[in-house]
C-alpha cells in the first residue's frame, strides 16, 4: 500500500515490520493516519534520498514537525555519522546569531543534554567535556545542537537555552532535552533512545512521536493528547491529565496518563496503555497490546466529608417536687 504524499517502494507498516509487501487489515489502514505513517517511516529509515524528501512532504503537507532533517536511531551518535540539521553542519557557539526573534523549535542530534528555560530573550551557553566541539544551527525558528561530521567522542556536554516555551522538541538519536514548560500547542519527536522531560504544563494540544526506544516524561493538563509509537518507546505521563487522547502503538511501547474524558487506543503490537480516571475508553487492537482504564473516586481524590456529629439533646425537664403532706390536726385537750 502506498500513501499519497509519500514515496512508493516501502511496505506499509507502523511499528511492526510485516513480511515485505504485506498489508494490514482495512480496519488497521483506516486507523493509521498518513501523518502517523510518514512520521514513523521517516524516523525509522533515516533521511537519505527519497526519505529526505518524504519528511519534507510530511512536514509541509501533513504536520508542522519542524524537524526538517532528523537522524535515524541507527545513525545518530555512530562514528562517521552525517550529523546535519536543515542540511547544515553547524558552527561554533561563538558564531551563532542571537539577534532577532527567538526560536520555537529545539533539535538535538549530538547525544548531549539540552536544558531549556523559559524566557523572552534568546540565550545559549555550553559547558562540560568537549563542549568546544559542539556545533549549532540557527535557521529560522530552529535552534539545533550537533557535532562535527565523523565525531566519535563522548557526548557529555550540557547546553543551556533560554527561550519562550518551545513548540517543537526533536531528538534524532540519543541525548536528553529537559524543558521547563511547553507551548500551548506543542510536539515532541524522538527518533532513537533519547529522553524528553518537561515540567508542569497547561496546554491545548500535545503530540508525541517516538520511532525508537525513547522516553517522554512530564506532568500537567492538556485538552488534546496524541501519541504515536513505532518502537519500544515509553510515554510516562502519570502526572498529566488529558481531556481527550488518541494513542497509536505499532511496537512494544507503553503509555500512561490520566483522563476523565475520551480515550481511543490503536494498538498494532505488544504495547500497553494505562489510563487513570473515569474516561470513556475504546480500543482497536491488532496485536497483543492492552488498554487498561482504572476508574478513580469522583471528586479527584478529595477528602471524604466528615460525618456530622449527633445533635445535642436538650436536658430532660426536672420533675416537679411532690406536694407536701397536709399537717395532722392536733387532738383537743381532754
Amino acid at each position: 500500500m502506498t500513501i499519497k504524499g509519500c514515496p512508493a517502494g516501502r511496505p506499509f507498516l507502523f511499528g511492526l515490520q510485516p513480511i515485505a509487501g504485506a498489508t494490514h487489515s482495512p480496519v488497521c489502514r483506516a486507523r493509521l493516519s498518513r501523518r502517523a505513517w510518514c512520521i514513523i517511516q521517516a524516523i525509522r529509515y533515516g533521511l537519505t534520498g527519497e526519505n529526505h524528501a518524504m519528511i519534507h512532504l510530511c512536514r509541509n503537507r501533513l504536520a508542522p514537525l519542524g524537524l526538517l532533517a532528523l537522524l535515524s536511531a541507527g545513525l545518530a551518535g555512530c562514528e562517521g555519522a552525517n550529523m546535519e540539521i536543515n542540511g547544515q553542519e553547524g558552527v561554533p557557539l561563538a558564531d551563532i546569531e542571537l539577534a532577532g526573534a527567538p526560536p520555537s523549535e529545539v533539535v538535538l542530534s549530538s547525544g548531549d543534554t539540552v536544558i531549556v528555560t523559559d524566557g523572552s530573550t534568546f540565550t545559549i551557553t555550553a559547558e562540560g567535556p568537549d563542549a568546544d566541539t559542539l556545533r549549532f544551527v540557527r535557521d529560522g525558528e530552529v535552534i539545533g545542537v550537533t557535532r562535527p561530521n565523523g565525531w566519535d567522542g563522548d557526548s557529555n556536554a550540557t547546553v543551556r537555552i533560554t527561550m519562550p516555551p518551545p513548540k517543537q522538541l526533536v531528538i534524532g538519536g540519543g541525548g536528553t532535552i529537559k524543558a521547563q514548560s511547553l507551548a500551548s500547542a506543542s510536539e515532541i519527536t524522538i527518533g532513537g533512545a533519547g529522553t524528553v522531560e518537561f515540567g508542569q504544563i497547561a496546554a491545548e494540544k500535545l503530540g508525541i512521536n517516538i520511532g525508537g526506544s525513547g522516553t517522554v516524561r512530564g506532568a500537567g493538563t492538556v485538552r488534546s493528547l496524541e501519541v504515536l509509537i513505532g518502537g519500544s518507546g515509553d510515554v510516562e505521563l502519570a502526572g498529566l491529565k488529558a481531556d481527550a487522547a488518541e494513542v497509536s502503538i505499532g511496537g512494544s511501547g507503553d503509555v500512561a496518563f490520566a483522563s476523565d474524558g475520551t480515550v481511543e487506543a490503536n494498538i498494532g503490537g505488544a504495547g500497553d496503555v494505562n489510563v487513570a480516571g473515569n474516561a470513556k475508553c475504546t480500543i482497536n487492537a491488532f496485536g497483543s497490546g492492552t488498554l487498561t482504564c482504572t476508574p478513580t473516586a469522583s471528586g479527584g481524590g478529595a477528602s471524604a466529608a466528615i460525618p456530622a456529629t449527633e445533635p445535642i439533646k436538650a436536658p430532660a425537664a426536672p420533675k416537679a417536687p411532690a406536694a407536701p403532706k397536709a399537717p395532722v390536726p392536733a387532738k383537743p385537750a381532754e
